[in-house]
């Protein structure tokens, strides 16, 4: 296998280079006090930055973690802006198409223009060629937290001979005692380098025509039950070589039963949704129906749902969904234009933040529970006008326990006052 050094060490540390690692990393980067100092001092930093990396004194700083849910638990190791990210991007921006080419066609997770997309339409657009074979599928224990430092160095040094770059990518691997760390840049394209020794041995030695593989999930299509047992065995030997574990979960199966890979159930003769991608179609078409979205705004809102559903047999879903809205709309119409609360329609309702400072009349009250709160609403009118009745709707306490207190009194004037973002009324 070809190894690449020649001067991509000098094009990696020019300030050229550092200059545009920097503009690519303030992109993806919250704003913070980091961020703003390197905006002012940007020039001595990154020659700060280049004057480490080329005396070999450069080190990266500790990650910061937290966790996400999507769906499962995963911890995120956050590097700091300066200089972690920066010496990322300038890493990778260079080496990314070297190590892109050492990946076989059909790997697809974490490289541009190879994703979700691409490898779902392969599948379908070749289904009917193996239609009434056998499938196999399988995915790496914990992949990341479990990938070894010295494998991890070898796939790379596979790739590149400069011991200079070697050494940074060393420093980017040790940074992270446990694996490699989720949420640093260079992970990925290092993971996937891993893999790819398992995606080289199946298509080169195994002879797999239709082969996929979406980071740590692996699928392929083969003739017989007894080829798919022979390949799955294979594959899990050339895997744990690698000292990375199989998931008990690996199946094999009919491709009539249907293949649940990167969010679609894949069949012979159509493809559909995963169901939890369903559940959150719905429940983000709910959340901006509840904000009151017009047409536009659920379009927006809801444009990655689409893209998923069109490349599927989702079509019909998506009318399904489209009319479902309607038919919601039309209940929340009927809702706003009914008599809410104390007999008054929605035209009647005045805001309680137009009403600080002025004296109003107090005729009755009721609690409603709106949106799972207890709120109070109530019906005034303005000392000039004692018969033109509106009503205001309110969670303050000052308020209800006023107005609770004074029941007896009703109608009586008082005047709305806010303190401390909180309104009260005097008589």
């Amino acid at each position: 296998m070809k190894r690449y050094g020649g001067d991509l060490w000098d094009r990696i540390t020019s300030i050229d280079n550092l200059e545009r690692a920097a503009n690519a990393a303030f992109r993806v980067q919250r704003d913070n006090a980091q961020k703003r100092y390197f905006a002012q001092h940007r020039d001595e930093q990154l020659r700060e930055i280049q004057r480490q990396l080329l005396d070999g004194s450069f080190e990266f700083t500790p990650l910061h973690k937290f966790k996400v849910y999507e769906p499962k638990e995963r911890i995120i190791h956050c590097p700091n802006f300066y200089p972690d990210k920066i010496v990322h991007h300038a890493l990778i921006d260079v080496l990314k198409p070297y190590i892109i080419s050492k990946y076989i066609n059909d790997t697809y997770g974490s490289i541009k223009g190879r994703g979700l997309t691409k490898c779902a339409k392969k599948i379908i657009d070749n289904r009917n060629k193996f239609a009434d074979w056998y499938f196999i599928q399988l995915d790496v224990r914990k992949f990341y937290q479990s990938i070894d430092h010295d494998v991890a160095k070898a796939a790379v040094a596979r790739v590149f001979k400069d011991k200079r770059i070697l050494d940074l990518f060393g420093k980017v691997i040790d940074r992270h005692s446990e694996g490699l760390a989720i949420g640093v840049y260079p992970s990925q394209y290092i993971a996937n380098l891993v893999l790819s020794d398992v995606d080289h041995y199946a298509k080169e030695q195994l002879h797999l025509k239709w082969y996929f593989r979406y980071m740590d999930d692996i699928v392929c299509f083969v003739p017989t039950k007894e080829d798919a047992h022979r390949v799955l065995a294979d594959l899990k030997s050339r895997i744990e070589a690698l000292k990375l574990e199989v998931k008990p979960s690996a199946r094999i199966a009919p491709f009539g039963y249907g293949i649940d890979f990167i969010g679609y159930k894949f069949y012979p003769t159509h493809t559909m949704l995963r169901k939890r991608i369903k559940l959150h179609m719905k429940r983000k078409s709910n959340r901006i129906d509840r904000r009151n979205g017009d047409d536009a705004t659920w379009l927006d809102g809801m444009a990655a749902f689409w893209g998923w559903c069109k490349i599927g047999d989702c079509k019909h879903l998506w009318k399904t969904l489209k009319k479902q809205r309607i038919m919601e709309y039309k209940r929340l119409s009927e809702i706003k234009t009914a008599e809410f609360g104390v007999g008054l329609p929605k035209e009647k309702r005045i805001s309680i933040n137009d009403l600080i400072d002025k004296e109003i009349i107090f005729f009755e009250y009721k609690k409603e529970m709106i949106k799972g709160e207890e709120k109070v609403v109530v019906k005034f009118a303005f000392p000039e006008a004692e018969t033109d009745f509106h009503y205001f709707i309110t969670k303050s306490e000052p308020v209800k326990d006023r107005l609770c207190r004074n029941e007896a009194n009703l109608p009586f004037i008082a005047t709305i006052k806010k303190k401390n973002d909180k309104y009260t009324c005097f008589e």
